[in-house]
């Protein structure tokens, strides 16, 4: 048993190893089978790579069309000097921003001729003194007048009232009068009939016939002064006075009045005439003034946004006329000048949009193909440009870019970005 038993224990021993054996060789073989398909994902991994980076920088060139040889230009203008003079004030240093209609300073000069303003101013105050001399004795004619018509008035009122007064008289006199006609117009009734009776005299009838045709009479008479003293009354009211015998007088006030406003009428007309001569003699004089203003001070004003690139004067400095004093870079337009093979000249096309970045900075910004030029063509450099990459192989071509200058984000001493370098794709 004993045996047996050593036996089966020999047999399970060496299958143990056999199978552990077996086990070792497969985890070996699984080891080697694990690596080998790593280093094959690795090389995949590392050759889509490389072929996404060749993509990334050699693609654009075949699809897109860039230029590295582009530089920021803007234009130069030169500030002249619009007199003859002296410059008074010292010009800006340069890299002083200025803004468009800016003061920058301004030029005297004291040796123009006064002698045409100072005829104009003559005979401008001349033709003045005389107006001045009639409408001086226009006014007193008019104070005159005024003195004139107060003393009409006084007397119109004292006339008028003292007419009425009288009127009032008379009217009371002519109802007295009215009331002795009826009495003598009764006696005359009574008398007559009596007469005809034979109960009075004939004498007394013709006595107070008569006394009655002597009050009628009177009171016809009282009536017509009635009348009369009616007329004068509304005749002073128009200011003439009328007397009892029908004759008309204008008072001495309202002759005088009248004279008066005939001559004012006369200096009316001269005053016109000589308004007329000051007109143009003012006219004259404002050219002369203007004229010499121009010529004796002028002030020298930047005609835009822009930034001292150079300064031809200094204060005290004597200019001529159109003599340059000072340039400035105009930062209100600021252009891209690109240099790129004549090879893409009909792919280029002005008003096409380009993408612009500048060296140093990762932001792109948006420009405008302005026009394109062969570098076969050799024209004149340029002398109102600064910052231009000039063209100099014939198989190359030049291509102006514009670009906002809000863009660009400018600050303070930066000139505008003007000379700096730029990358354009197109």
């Amino acid at each position: 048993m004993d045996e047996k038993s050593d036996s089966i224990s020999e047999k399970i021993g060496d299958e143990g190893n056999k199978l552990a054996k077996g086990l070792i060789l497969e985890s070996g073989h699984f080891r080697s089978l694990l690596k080998s398909r790593f280093v094959q994902m690795v090389r995949i991994i590392t050759t889509l790579s490389i072929i996404g980076i060749v993509i990334y920088v050699f693609l654009p060139n075949f699809v897109f069309i860039k230029s590295r040889s582009a530089v920021i230009t803007a234009n130069i203008i030169s500030i002249e000097a619009p007199i003859t003079g002296q410059i008074k004030r010292n010009l800006p240093d340069v890299g002083t921003e200025l803004e468009k209609g800016q003061i920058i300073s301004f030029i005297e000069n004291l040796v123009v001729d006064q002698t045409p303003l100072s005829v104009a101013k003559s005979d401008l105050d001349g033709y003045q003194d005389q107006y001045n001399g009639l409408k001086e004795e226009y006014d007193k004619l008019e104070d005159l007048k005024k003195e004139l018509e107060s003393s009409f008035k006084k007397y119109q009122a004292a006339i008028i009232k003292n007419l009425k007064l009288q009127l009032e008289r008379e009217e009371h006199r002519f109802s007295e009068l009215q009331n002795v006609l009826e009495s003598y117009k009764m006696d005359y009734d009574r008398k007559e009939t009596l007469v005809q009776k034979g109960a009075t005299s004939k004498a007394d009838f013709d006595k107070v016939k008569f006394e009655k045709n002597r009050a009628d009479e009177i009171a016809k008479q009282s009536y017509t002064t009635i009348k009369l003293l009616k007329q004068q009354i509304d005749s002073l009211k128009e200011g003439v006075f009328t007397h009892p015998d029908g004759r008309t007088e204008v008072p001495y006030q309202r002759q005088r009045f009248d004279e008066v406003a005939m001559k004012q009428s006369g200096l009316k007309a001269q005053m016109l005439e000589i308004k007329s001569q000051i007109d143009n003699r003012k006219t004259r004089f404002e050219s002369e003034s203007k004229r010499y203003n121009q010529l004796s001070q002028r002030n020298i004003i930047s005609p835009t946004n822009g930034v001292v690139i150079r300064k031809l004067a200094t204060e005290n400095s004597q200019v001529s006329e159109n003599q340059g004093i000072i340039d400035i870079i105009d930062c209100s337009r600021v252009y891209v000048d690109v240099t790129i093979s004549q090879g893409y000249f009909e792919k280029i096309i002005p008003g096409q949009t380009v993408q612009v970045k500048l060296v140093g900075s990762d932001r792109p910004i948006k420009g405008t193909v302005v026009s394109v030029r062969g570098g076969a063509l050799q024209p004149e450099k340029a002398t109102n440009f600064i910052g231009l990459s000039m063209v100099d192989k014939s198989l190359d071509m030049q291509v102006f870019i514009t670009i906002d200058e809000h863009d660009l984000k400018q600050t303070k001493g930066d000139f505008c970005h003007v000379g700096r370098n730029a990358t354009v794709t197109f």
